[in-house]
């Protein structure tokens, strides 16, 4: 995972755990705020230290702890104002992941249109690029559960390019009965597509399926069983 990673976007609800690291906003911006007062005092004392051994007077390595006593304002200064710009930095991230997070119910009618538009694009018309389709919807921690077999966003882009390969007049793809709940979106699929064999038979499915939204708008877990 490379640092701050845009598709990575812990629930600020929960306690996350990535790449050796803890997401939290309850747990990161308190510990940031601790630490940067800490060394702030810190800073303050090697401050009052070097003042108190200047302000001294002669003695025989009263330099040397001139010298040392200004490193340690220097370092401690450094740290403070590189901790507290990391403090910042993580209260604006946390800020932008909390309020993309409480947007989401209020545009939760918004989210079947997502997936019926994606279906119609990708499947029907074949507008837009395979790959950007599919990274614009679907998670890439997503979890295709398509009966006994698990899928990821990859094997939905090798889908993608399979179903556009075939002619567009042979190919009959629909999404019907679309019923929101909260971020789970459930709809029917009927799919009609030429034999991959080349013969003149064709492949028939009718499916119920369900999408998990997370926090980031994005799908992170999809459901797809026969419908019988």
């Amino acid at each position: 995972m490379r640092p701050f990673d845009p598709e990575f976007r812990p629930d600020p609800k929960k306690v996350t755990f990535k790449g050796g690291a803890i997401f939290n906003p309850w747990i990161n911006i308190p510990a940031c705020i601790i630490i940067t007062l800490a060394l702030g005092a810190a800073t303050w004392w090697a401050l009052d230290a070097y003042l108190h051994v200047r302000a001294s007077a002669p003695y025989d390595d009263k330099p040397l702890d001139v010298v040392g006593t200004l490193i340690g304002v220097v370092c401690f200064g450094l740290s403070t104002i590189a901790v507290l710009v990391a403090t910042i930095f993580t209260i604006r991230w946390w800020a932008k992941r909390i309020r993309e997070d409480n947007a989401r119910p209020g545009q939760t009618m918004d989210l079947a249109p997502l997936v019926a538009s994606f279906i119609e694009r990708q499947y029907v018309t074949g507008e837009g690029d395979v790959r950007q389709n599919v990274e614009d919807l679907f998670s890439v921690d997503l979890v295709y559960h398509a009966g006994a077999e698990t899928l990821t966003r990859e094997d939905l882009v090798a889908m993608g390019a399979t179903v556009r390969a075939t002619p567009e007049e042979t190919r009959r793809i629909h999404a019907r009965d679309f019923e929101q709940e909260g971020r789970v979106v459930r709809w029917r699929l009927s799919a009609v597509l030429p034999a991959l064999d080349g013969d003149d038979a064709e492949v028939r499915q009718e499916s119920r399926v369900s999408a998990t939204f997370g926090g980031d708008g994005k799908i992170i877990e999809v459901r797809s069983t026969p419908d019988d």
